[in-house]
């Protein structure tokens, strides 16, 4: 059915088929009347041009705790500019947390400047925004890898698991750094801009040298490193 309709709208190439129900479900809240009965988002809709912030928990209900979402299409919310999803349910002042929820996104919207993942199975992911200023991580489940860092990030918060073997290599210009992972991983190069510095976690290979910008930082968990750089003088 799904391509049948593909092919029927295939002359009116501004519509997006959004092939997830449970995510059209939830992106229909934030974009009321973009999408019509068929699945087919209208990206020039009002709804869907003035949609600047998005955030949501998955999956939709605590009763479908491994239900995997497929977020394919949200690339075509063109003046989106702030991302969070949250893999994790609320239930008064508990909550849930799920690692297990496989999650698909071929390609995020060009013009995202700040992005939130926070659990959820990530088996890969696409290119980031080339505007993204700021990044905030908690995968502890996948993936194995992370795209390059655009050059524009300011800020990132890094929370690894297990599953990530190599941490990305950090921008020139990057500002704020927060960074978490397994005793098996190393600290990546410090880039002299940065001037907030939080470090946890991590194997003994340690920091060679302190950006010399650094007015704070913090280090939690070292405890295999058995050498450290002098402080930096400006830093508190």
């Amino acid at each position: 059915i799904a391509a049948a309709l593909l092919t029927s709208r295939s002359s009116d190439a501004q519509l997006i088929f959004i092939p997830d129900t449970n995510f059209r479900a939830v992106l229909s809240t934030f974009v009321p009347g973009a999408i019509d009965a068929d699945g087919f988002l209208d990206p020039q809709h009002p709804a869907a041009l003035d949609l600047e912030t998005m955030g949501f928990q998955w999956p939709p209900s605590a009763s479908q705790p491994t239900l995997p979402m497929d977020l394919t299409g949200i690339d075509a919310l063109s003046n989106l500019e702030q991302l969070t999803i949250y893999c994790c349910h609320i239930d008064g002042m508990i909550l849930a947390v799920f690692d297990d929820v496989v999650v698909t996104v071929p390609a995020w919207p060009a013009n995202l400047r700040k992005l939130t993942l926070w659990f959820g199975t990530y088996l890969s992911l696409p290119p980031w925004p080339g505007a993204l200023e700021e990044l905030e991580l908690d995968l502890p489940s996948g993936p194995s890898e992370l795209p390059p860092l655009p050059a524009t990030l300011e800020r990132i918060s890094l929370k690894a698991g297990e599953d990530l073997l190599v941490l990305p290599e950090l921008p020139a210009g990057i500002h704020h750094v927060t960074l978490e992972a397994p005793e098996d991983n190393s600290v990546p190069a410090l880039p002299f801009s940065i001037d907030t510095l939080s470090i946890v976690g991590f194997g003994p290979a340690g920091v060679a040298a302190w950006p010399g910008s650094l007015v704070s930082f913090s280090l939690t968990s070292i405890d295999q490193w058995t050498a450290l750089p002098a402080w930096p003088s400006g830093a508190t």
